[in-house]
């Protein structure tokens, strides 16, 4: 066989369940980029369960049909697996026999969505989305699927070669349609399995009586082995090759009705066995591409695996075995241990198709796909993000696996790209003592395993889940050792997100603000689909380095959100129409001369046109690729428009991220980075505690009236010497207090500050200096702070909400290739009301979603709920927000 690590190494056998065949190219191709060969649509929509959709083509000639298939006004028919469709969800029947008992079939349409899917194929490969050499997947069961699921014993012999026809026309009308460079087909065969099972064992599963003798007649297991076979040998016949292609390939399966096998096989013989027959067949000589084959869940031993020795692929055939089960990432690195002791060469899959499961399982799927990493890269060695096993094959301890996968990734950003091996490290090795050694090891290991913590090395996709609405730690227990506290409550387990509620049309919106004299909240938000922000925020996003596309620059806009009626209004805004704005922090302060009327502070990230020059600048010299500003606005109180007031552009307002006001005249700002431009000194500052080269700016507003972005503010530097400072929020509704907090956003550190009024007492002073940090095990961003309207001294919620990412490290490749970003949300409050100065904090976890939700959370707001009308307890609303997130969460959170 070929080397399929080399080559993919993953197969998706069939359906997939999201909305739309371009969905389904884009989501598989973006997770698992030069993994895959083949690619489905993902028979999406009406095909998702098999071939329930192909009911329709017997309608024409009822007579044939079992009798609780046939739709009758006001009845319901079921379905397998459980799908309820009432009669009038049935397909209507084109035509009616003509006579009692005369054979008439409807159109497969196998062809016709094949086509049209593959329309959306080649337009996602002609933007990049998929890649030049992978081939349009078309899979299509063998006819006995339909034929036993549908037609009556006594008519099953008539109708299948009318059914066949149908289906090889539907196959030549495929070939005449599409290159044959580019097509892969897959005959799917599963009830010949349950034939096979059925015949020779003592189940008394009941296919013998009921499908197999009428259908095929007497004989015993070789004879219905043989005509099975001649039924799979005619579909292959059907197929025309020429010198390109097309691609065959055979799923093989033992059903998927509840998540569950019709049978479970004792062992994989059966499976090796049809391969053999397969494999064998004359048509297929040199032609065989693939073969996929199921690993039921549980099956982790050596004695399934072991018929596979008797295998007798073709050369150029790869084998794919379906050992990836959902949430079971310690599972799947078993079975390919086990497999791997008999099968040297394989790629993986999931035993059967998705189309029963929800989108949320697929996430899990892909999650393991992307951590069982068996060096998969095309054309060269991938970098392994995890080394599973020791020398001698035992697991070795995720921890350290995950310290050792930390220290390379840094390492990894080295100029020049030179890889760093063990060999490098002998020299200095061999000149140190084992003493010298062992003070290292002592001294390295606490911080390196509180960053690994923070940036999430030691948090497995897998083991993340959506938990939402109680106050209590969800956290993983390494997090939770060195720095969290556990709540008291069990945390609600809503795996669905039922819980959650998002806002439409509120897409990417990176920072999120409550006005208390109104109680109405303000974000900042990107114009369009969710699709087409996501692509947008991918092309260009200063923030995260990502220079791709400064034409792809989006349309930003302001909302307003009422948080008793859950409702959202875009304003409009005057004086800034269809200008160039994207969105990143906020920040909201009272006028002090208008009722009923705010000014909105926000960060913009446009694109240098100093940069931007024909022809190009010279890189040694060349200027800052962004040039960040900021914009004001003003917005008088529950209307629908608000008018921008002016920008303003500094070279200290260098890499801004959020703001501060104090005034309308007066605000802060985090710069997160001292090195603007992407490469490995940027890297260095965000991984490394000790690059604490940013700082937090303040402005001074002299002209609000200017309409020139450099005139008419004073701007310095407030407090160096910082990591990586992110968000910037207040400590009170009183905007008059002189505290303040900030956060490291990689440091995972939530720094309380004040102004510092010590300096000189006869000027006012915009100098910062730091009160307290405060440890938090993952990363933050955006701090807002919760004042309990409904405290008491026996109960008192007030505290600091923190939003943060729970896989940090992989958030550069996740939004480059549209994954989903866990995060998760932190209620932070101290032990001691009296003065927080002296006080411990108390550190709970009360949101965490694996990105299937809420894909990313960079800010978090709590909105207090009336504990009369919540039967006595203490309740909020949490409000969640994302940079990547398709729109603001709402759960439900208790305290």
């Amino acid at each position: 066989m070929t080397s399929i690590f080399a080559n993919g190494g993953v197969l998706f056998p069939g359906s997939v369940r999201l909305a739309s065949s371009t969905e389904v190219f884009q989501t598989l191709s973006t997770a698992l980029p030069a993994r895959l060969r083949r690619l489905p649509d993902g028979e999406t929509g009406e095909r998702r369960l098999f071939v329930t959709w192909q009911l329709a083509v017997f309608l024409a000639s009822p007579f044939s049909v079992y009798d609780h298939w046939l739709p009758k006004q006001g009845d319901e028919a079921r379905q397998p697996d459980n799908y309820i469709v009432t009669s009038n969800q049935l397909p209507t029947p084109a035509y009616e026999a003509r006579e009692p008992g005369e054979i008439f079939l409807n159109k497969t349409r196998y062809d016709e969505v094949a086509i049209a899917s593959y329309g959306d194929f080649i337009k996602l490969r002609k933007e990049g989305v998929i890649e030049k050499d992978v081939r349009f997947q078309v899979c299509i069961p063998t006819p006995l699927h339909a034929l036993m699921s549908f037609i009556k014993p006594e008519y099953q012999s008539r109708v299948e070669p009318h059914y066949e026809a149908k289906l090889i026309e539907a196959i030549h009308n495929i070939q005449a349609a599409i290159p044959a460079q580019d097509l892969a087909i897959q005959l799917d065969t599963s009830i010949e399995f349950a034939i096979l099972e059925s015949i020779d064992s003592q189940l008394g599963i009941p296919l013998t009586a009921r499908f197999v003798e009428p259908a095929m007649g007497q004989g015993g297991m070789p004879e219905v082995k043989r005509q099975t076979m001649q039924r799979v040998e005619r579909m292959v016949n059907a197929i025309t090759f020429e010198d390109e292609g097309p691609e065959v390939g055979f799923h093989l399966c033992y059903g998927d009705i509840g998540h569950a096998h019709f049978v479970e096989p004792k062992d994989s013989s059966k499976l090796v066995d049809v391969a053999n027959l397969i494999a064998a067949l004359p048509r297929l000589e040199n032609r065989l591409s693939w073969i996929h084959m199921p690993v039921p869940r549980d099956r982790k031993d050596a004695a399934y695996f072991e018929p596979m020795k008797m295998m007798k692929l073709q050369e150029q055939t790869d084998l794919y075995l379906g050992l990836v089960h959902l949430e079971d990432l310690e599972g799947t690195r078993e079975r390919i241990k086990a497999a791997k002791e008999v099968q040297a060469d394989f790629g993986v899959a999931t035993e059967c198709g998705l189309g029963r499961s929800p989108r949320e399982d697929l996430d899990s799927i892909l999650c393991i796909l992307r951590e069982v990493r068996l060096r998969f890269a095309r054309g060269s060695v991938d970098v392994q993000a995890f080394e599973f096993s020791t020398k001698d094959g035992n697991d070795s301890d995720p921890s350290t696996s995950a310290q050792r996968t930390f220290v390379s990734s840094i390492f990894a950003s080295k100029p020049n790209d030179r890889e760093v091996t063990m060999v490098d490290t002998v020299p200095i090795v061999a000149t140190l003592g084992i003493a010298l050694l062992t003070i290292l090891s002592t001294l390295l290991y606490s911080p390196l395993h509180e960053k690994a913590t923070i940036l999430g090395y030691l948090t497995p996709r897998a083991s993340i889940e959506n938990l939402y609405g109680s106050n209590s730690t969800v956290f993983p227990v390494s997090a939770i050792a060195s720095g969290g506290s556990v709540g008291s409550q069990k945390p609600l387990q809503d795996k669905d997100g039922g819980g959650l509620h998002l806002i439409p049309d509120t897409h990417l919106c990176e920072d999120l603000h409550l006005h208390h004299g109104s109680g109405l909240l303000f974000t900042a938000c990107q114009v369009g689909t969710y699709e087409s922000t996501r692509k947008e925020r991918r092309s260009w996003f200063p923030p995260t380095a990502f220079f791709h596309d400064h034409k792809a620059v989006e349309r930003g806009k302001l909302v307003v959100i009422d948080p008793t009626t859950f409702k959202a209004q875009d304003l409009t805004i005057e004086g800034f129409e269809d200008r160039p704005w994207v969105t990143h922090g906020i920040d909201i302060v009272d006028s002090p001369d208008e009722t009923d009327t705010i000014y909105i502070f926000a960060v913009n990230h446009l694109p240098n046109p100093d940069y931007y020059t024909e022809p190009p600048p010279d890189p040694k010299t060349a200027p800052p690729r962004a040039r960040s500003q900021i914009e004001i606005f003003k917005h008088v109180l529950h209307t629908t428009t608000a008018t921008h007031v002016r920008s303003i552009r500094n070279t200290l307002i260098a890499t801004p991220n959020d703001i501060h006001a104090i005034s309308p005249k007066s605000f802060y700002v985090t710069n997160d980075h001292h090195y603007r431009e992407p490469g490995a000194l940027r890297t260095t500052e965000v991984v490394l505690d000790f690059a604490a080269w940013s700082n937090i700016v303040h402005a001074s507003i002299t002209d609000l009236s200017t309409t020139d972005p450099t005139a008419g503010v004073v701007v310095s530097t407030a407090l160096s010497g910082l990591h990586n400072p992110n968000g910037i929020g207040h400590t009170s509704r009183h905007r008059d207090s002189h505290e303040l907090i900030f956060t490291s956003a990689a440091g995972g550190v939530l720094t309380r500050a004040e102004i510092d009024t010590s300096t000189d007492s006869s000027t006012t002073t915009t100098n910062l200096k730091r009160i307290e940090d405060i440890q938090i095990m993952s990363t933050l961003d955006n701090p807002s702070y919760y004042e309990d309207p409904y405290a008491s001294a026996h109960s008192n919620a007030s505290g600091y909400i923190l939003a943060g990412l729970m896989r940090a490290a992989d958030l550069f490749t996740d939004m480059e290739q549209d994954n989903a970003i866990p995060s998760l949300v932190w209620h932070v409050r101290s032990n001691n009301e009296d003065d927080e100065r002296h006080a411990s904090w108390e550190k709970n976890v009360i949101f965490q979603d694996r990105g299937t939700r809420m894909r990313s959370a960079t800010t978090a707001v709590m909105v207090p709920r009336d504990p009369e009308k919540e039967a006595g307890k203490k309740k909020a609303w949490l409000f969640v927000t994302g940079f990547m997130a398709d729109g603001v969460g709402i759960v439900g959170v208790d305290l």
